[in-house]
């Protein structure tokens, strides 16, 4: 990847910052395994201080991601690998592919869909918005540059913990969804159900996992899809796409041989 990014932003998840640090546990291993240079955009420390536009801790998180943004801009990378943090650092990454592409496919691996709007989320918790600012006319700030997505060119994959606006939003717009049970991906692909696009950006929450298999990610969710048809998805993504960028996110391990334990899937991320 052109640019290898830390961003441990956490204050979208709530008030504990359990992100942070597993964030830095899977930064401590990616440095000592596969020797990565990593530009780290500095996140506050402190917990969020107030609900503002619908969003636990606004003040913080837009800070963090108008620092992305700069980085972004800055270094103009052609590719991106990134470790965070909450999902909510997808918008300024992948609107910044979406600027160099807009026909751009996006596979979300999540166990939830990230498409509630800061109207319909209960919890306010920003981590659970992102896909949903990506795909729709949402204001966040006017300093904050959002590039909407194609939704007929998302993927939502092991999603299976989904709200019911989200489902509404989900029919609206008629957004592929793949369950658990259709991993790994190659007979979808077979079956010419992807988006049709040259480039793709590849989002990993952790979550999309089985807890039985990884279970230290901050929001668990049972029935989850095995690492290695994960791995093997992502591997047959890069058959068929350019890869953009990846992100891994959502981590709560901090010991070094739990993560250690993915190494398959953490080689596929990185060939």
């Amino acid at each position: 990847m052109d640019l290898n990014l830390f961003t441990p932003q956490w204050q979208g998840s709530g008030l504990t910052r359990e992100l942070y640090d597993g964030a830095c546990a899977l930064k401590n291993y990616f440095n000592k395994t596969f020797s990565l240079d990593m530009v780290e955009t500095a996140v506050e420390t402190g917990s969020p201080s107030e609900i503002k536009n619908g969003i636990l801790g606004y003040r913080e998180i837009l800070s963090q991601l108008l620092r992305l943004q700069d980085v972004l801009a800055e270094r103009r990378p052609g590719t991106t690998f990134t470790l965070g943090g909450g999902c909510g650092i997808e918008i300024p990454l992948v609107s910044w592919h979406l600027r160099k592409d807009r026909d751009l496919a996006l596979f979300w691996f999540d166990a939830h869909g990230d498409l509630n709007s800061p109207a319909t989320s209960q919890s306010h918790h920003f981590h659970g918005m992102p896909l949903r600012f990506l795909t729709d006319d949402l204001f966040l700030h006017p300093g904050l540059s959002i590039e909407r997505a194609d939704p007929s060119k998302v993927v939502l994959s092991g999603a299976r913990d989904l709200d019911p606006p989200e489902l509404d939003y989900i029919a609206a717009h008629k957004i592929k969804v793949l369950g658990p049970d259709s991993f790994p991906l190659g007979n979808a692909l077979q079956m010419n159900q992807m988006p049709r696009a040259r480039r793709a950006y590849i989002h990993i929450d952790l979550d999309v996992l089985d807890p039985g298999e990884f279970r230290n990610v901050k929001c668990p969710v049972h029935r989850g899809i095995c690492a290695d048809d994960l791995a093997s998805s992502i591997r047959m993504i890069r058959k068929n796409y350019e890869i953009a960028g990846i992100s891994i996110l959502e981590n709560t391990e901090l010991e070094e041989d739990n993560i250690a334990s993915l190494s398959g899937l953490w080689n596929e991320c990185m060939s």
